[in-house]
């Protein structure tokens, strides 16, 4: 085949083709409109891969695709099937940004609910507005549209959605779909459209610590994966995910030490738990699922382990008058009510940061040593067997 020339593509008929060798040819539409084609055989079939209209892509353009492409034919790779595997998706609306953001940010969420709370509040709220709306065009006016309904009536929601719409809006800007101020931005913004909201202070519901051991003698009555990691939540004041989503390397029995790896813990920083006798007992009564590494397994769930809310059991004991996470609470009114213990060993203990800056910085260990004694006098007290406790245990006779 000879080559083409620039004079020979401009005279080319209509609903005509024409091959310049090297697997490239111009086709002419029946209205006159040339593009090029690269045509070829992989795995016995014929295949046509274009590679842009004439004259945009010139003929000298079209001969380094050619010659790029039968490169990849060389090498054993389909160019057609290659190009459609690395073709980016075409996103403009705010749906299709969510969605894209969802999947960035779900590699570094520690919770599987966040995933369906992040996609069911913005089909509620955000999409009915700003859904269908390329990123481009969103404004404040359209953000304060979406929110206003539940600005004062569901102040907590609204913070949420507003927070997800503007990290929405962010990656729209990195993968520049849209320029300018992020309109969903809050501070010299949409405070002054939606106005400021009085949020009431809520404090997840405790039990007092004088009745810590009674619920622990109830709550060890109960069977079920479930009601262990109750157990060990309260043993250990650690939060409730960090608890069902734990793996048995993470233990060392010998030791009595649980090292939660940063991954897992709510400010990615690994934390080490001393663990009492009472935790130790617990962990080693457990039993193992043969290729299961959590420790409350679950045959039924996609994670492999049961799930963080522990609702359902308080349920069936009667008790929805508390909180899992409120015997973290528990923990510190005991603490200051009932002990000598500094607050700032029971904040390491549970894994809070320091606020003051200069005693962080020079303060550089965990002080896990110093924590044993206080996780166990705070067993001893779940068990009722505290320095505290009214009750008395019934001593044997030498």
């Amino acid at each position: 085949m000879t080559k083409l020339t620039k004079s020979q593509i401009k005279s080319l008929p209509a609903g005509t083709v024409r091959g310049d060798g090297g697997n490239l040819w111009i086709a002419s539409s029946k209205t006159g409109r040339k593009r090029w084609e690269f045509r070829y055989t992989f795995s016995g079939q014929r295949r046509c891969m274009g590679l842009g209209p004439w004259p945009e892509v010139s003929l000298e353009e079209a001969r380094d695709k050619a010659f790029a492409n039968r490169k990849r034919l060389i090498e054993g790779i389909d160019p057609l099937a290659d190009r459609n595997t690395h073709k980016p998706r075409r996103i403009t609306t705010f749906r299709e940004v969510a969605d894209e953001a969802i999947l960035r940010f779900k590699k570094g969420w520690t919770s599987a609910k966040q995933e369906p709370q992040w996609r069911a509040s913005l089909e509620r709220y955000a999409y009915p507005i700003l859904g269908t709306m390329h990123v481009g065009a969103i404004t404040p006016e359209h953000v304060r549209d979406a929110l206003e309904p539940i600005w004062h009536t569901k102040p907590d929601m609204a913070e949420r959605v507003q927070n997800r719409i503007e990290r929405i809006l962010d990656l729209a800007t990195v993968l520049k779909l849209r320029t300018g101020d992020n309109p969903a931005r809050l501070k010299g913004n949409l405070e002054h459209l939606l106005g400021k909201t009085e949020k009431p202070e809520k404090h997840h519901a405790a039990l007092p610590h004088d009745d810590i051991a009674s619920f622990v003698a109830q709550l060890r009555a109960m069977e079920g994966m479930q009601a262990r990691a109750h157990e060990l939540v309260i043993l250990t004041t650690a939060r409730t995910a960090e608890v069902t989503g734990a793996t048995w390397d993470e233990f060392d029995l010998e030791t009595a030490t649980w090292t939660i790896p940063g991954l897992r813990m709510k400010k990615k920083n690994a934390h080490r738990v001393p663990l009492s006798s009472q935790a130790v007992a617990l962990l080693k009564a457990m039993p193992r699922q043969e290729g299961n590494p959590h420790v409350f397994f679950s045959a039924e769930s996609r994670s492999g382990h049961i799930a963080d809310d522990l609702r359902a059991l308080r349920i069936r004991m009667k008790r929805t008058d508390i909180t899992t996470h409120g015997f973290r609470s528990t923990f510190r009114d005991w603490v200051n009510d009932k002990t000598g213990y500094d607050d700032a060993l029971a904040a390491k203990a549970q894994s809070h940061k320091d606020r003051d800056n200069v005693r962080r910085a020079y303060r550089r260990t965990d002080m896990l040593e110093k924590r044993r004694p206080l996780m166990q006098d705070w067993a001893d007290t779940c068990d009722g067997r505290g320095k505290d406790s009214k009750v008395i245990p019934i001593r044997t006779k030498r």
